[in-house]
């Protein structure tokens, strides 16, 4: 097994999904690499800080059954469509069929750009996250509830009867809450929490109900997980069964997730 390989496999192998016979090449790669195994203890140190923290949960298992049918429905529908395509194609005489054929091909390759270009603002989630974190830090959006005890921040976020979720404000000490508000963005609320610590830049946490946006080109991680940094911020995406959550600072990628992780561990 090459490094390269192994760095295909290193999130399944956190989370103890590989096969037989993958554990088996990836233990052997493991004894005679050490920058494989380093990487590897780095990523289950973050997975399980995550755990800690409630930053990373397991999704229901009626959930994934939930989805793993609709992707069965969907699959069986795509190739539902080839079928009905090929009956009615295969008939055709040699030179009809060779037209057909470059207007189904032309016909699909328009399908696909439009799905490419409607892909194409996944980078806003980001964009937006770094917004309201630029917003909140120099206080042009003023905290409704100043409040430094994670609970009872929750606690007053929750009973506002203005989320459509119910909301998480986790203690990311040797950081200080300092409060939090809702906003609403785009027809639906958004809890926000702000996390100081002196001589360090703040970090703000965002939980918005719903499936993760699309995330932009280049965001590592996995099984609902992931962090991309760009432009000065780093932002941890983290998806749970009801809702999703921002954790964004202007700190690198790998000092935020290391300083996330040491503060589970207080």
């Amino acid at each position: 097994m090459t490094c390269d390989k192994y760095l295909d496999l290193v999130a399944a192998h956190v989370d103890g999904t590989l096969t037989e016979r993958e554990a088996g090449e990836v233990e052997d790669h493991l004894r005679d690499c050490d920058r494989c195994r380093h990487l590897f203890e780095e990523e289950a140190r973050f997975h399980a800080a995550f755990v800690a923290r409630q930053l990373l949960v397991p999704v229901p298992i009626d959930v994934e059954q939930r989805l793993r049918q609709r992707l069965e429905v969907e699959g069986e529908a795509s190739r539902s469509l080839w079928v009905r395509l090929g009956a009615w194609f295969v008939p055709l005489p040699a030179f009809p069929r060779l037209a057909v054929a470059l207007a189904v091909a032309a016909t699909l390759t328009v399908m696909l750009l439009s799905h490419l270009f409607r892909s194409a603002p996944a980078a806003d989630i980001f964009a937006q996250a770094v917004q309201y974190y630029q917003a909140v830090t120099a206080g042009e959006l003023p905290l409704e509830y100043a409040v430094e005890d994670p609970q009872e921040l929750q606690t007053r976020l929750n009973t506002s009867a203005r989320l459509d979720f119910t909301t998480r404000v986790v203690d990311l000490r040797p950081y200080r809450l300092r409060g939090g508000k809702i906003v609403e963005t785009a027809g639906h609320p958004l809890a926000v929490a702000l996390y100081e610590e002196e001589g360090e830049t703040p970090i703000v946490c965002l939980r918005q109900r719903g499936p993760l946006p699309p995330l932009p080109q280049g965001t590592a991680g996995s099984n609902g997980h992931y962090w991309y940094t760009a432009d000065g911020y780093t932002a941890v995406f983290t998806q749970f069964p009801d809702h999703f959550c921002i954790m964004i600072s202007r700190q690198p990628q790998d000092i935020f997730l290391q300083r996330l992780a040491a503060a589970s561990g207080s």
